[in-house]
């Protein structure tokens, strides 16, 4: 209980509207306003050492070697690239393997990169495309700095979109331009900024405590819960609480956070399943199977739209296998890491805009703790 009331007593020091226009959901979880800010690296969390990556190496799987042809042609590159992309492919039963070399991956149009990133993107071994840095088409203000280190025309040029978000793939290409350590770090610590969605529980004389109590109180007890909401719904004026107070020890720990580049590998799945879990649980749900096993065991699926707080929301191709996972929160709001880079923060961030990095996974399926 005495964390629980730490949490809340330093919550009443946010009631002052958040700077940024807030937006305003309003549901069982009570009334809810969020704003989006720029959630920085910590520092000394870049080297410059983070510049020196290998050539990009394309993976097409599944593709054979008359196959890549036609893909490659897909996407809009010339008649002339393909064939010198396809003459020098190594190809297996398993996949065929492109070396574009600088050239060709700096000439790419915005459309063609787009287009074959997106692609790549579907398969993990292409880890430039499956973990992109990326920005909000609403915000070209986050990577503005970068337009004095290597030219806003060259990064523009070198960006691709998905949907509403502005990705960036090429670290190869920049820091070859950019050879000062002190510049390499900055310009990896401007391209790693993330988009932090800071959401606020407005409470009154009007609320209706015994909701909150109801949504929230998943991980806690209602005699824990509900004095510290009457208080706040009692108090002049009403209060802000900061929902990242609500969350649970090990999520509320970690929201709008890093990992240490020391840590453990911790990808979606196993923040997704740790969500309610003391902060000494067992060992991490990185193996597919494990995770599979643990839903069975441990959950039940319940029907998309009735999720509620802590649900493990899954995305899935039709009938395919997982591509990730998040916590419904409240609202459009979710907990998601997204992947097991130690550049990816725990965020609070739009169910939306997680799915538009995962276009093809169009199937939810939601399983709550038994």
């Amino acid at each position: 209980m005495a964390g629980l009331v730490a949490s809340l007593a330093l919550a009443c020091s946010g009631n002052r509207a958040p700077k940024p226009t807030p937006t305003e959901q309003v549901g069982p979880w009570g009334r809810l306003v969020s704003a989006v800010r720029t959630l920085e690296v910590p520092s000394g969390h870049v080297r410059a050492a983070d510049c020196e990556v290998p050539p990009q190496r394309w993976t097409f799987r599944g593709a054979t070697r008359e196959g890549l042809a036609g893909l490659l042609g897909g996407v809009g590159l010339s008649p002339t690239v393909t064939e010198e992309l396809v003459r020098g492919a190594l190809c297996t039963t398993e996949a065929c393997v492109v070396t574009p070399g600088a050239a060709v991956e700096g000439a790419l149009s915005p459309e063609v990169r787009s287009a074959l990133y997106a692609r790549l993107a579907r398969d993990p071994r292409n880890v430039p495309q499956a973990l992109a840095f990326r920005r909000s088409a609403q915000h070209p203000e986050r990577w503005a700095p970068l337009a004095d280190l290597v030219g806003g025309a060259t990064l523009d040029r070198l960006t691709w979109r998905q949907g509403q978000a502005v990705l960036f793939s090429d670290l190869d290409l920049l820091c070859a331009r950019v050879t000062d350590p002190a510049a390499r770090v900055r310009l990896v610590e401007v391209l790693s900024r993330s988009e932090a969605t800071m959401a606020w529980l407005v409470l009154d004389e009007r609320t209706d405590v015994g909701a909150l109590v109801s949504w929230w109180g998943a991980w806690t007890t209602a005699r824990e819960l509900r004095p510290m909401l009457e208080d706040l719904a009692r108090a002049p004026g009403g209060s802000r609480l900061d929902i990242a107070n609500l969350l649970p020890p090990w999520a509320r720990r970690r929201v709008n956070t890093f990992p240490r580049r020391e840590d453990p590998p911790q990808n979606c799945m196993d923040s997704a399943l740790r969500f309610f879990s003391p902060e000494d649980s067992g060992g991490a749900y990185l193996d597919p199977a494990a995770v599979g096993e643990v839903l069975a065991r441990d959950y039940v699926q319940v029907p998309a739209d009735r999720r509620r707080f802590g649900d493990v929301v899954v995305l899935c191709p039709p009938g395919g296998a997982p591509v990730h996972a998040v916590n419904h929160v409240a609202g459009t709001l979710v907990f998601s890491k997204d992947g097991a880079w130690f550049r990816r923060p725990w965020l609070l961030e739009p169910l939306a805009e997680v799915q538009a990095l995962y276009p093809d996974a169009t199937e939810l399926r939601v399983y709550r703790r038994r």
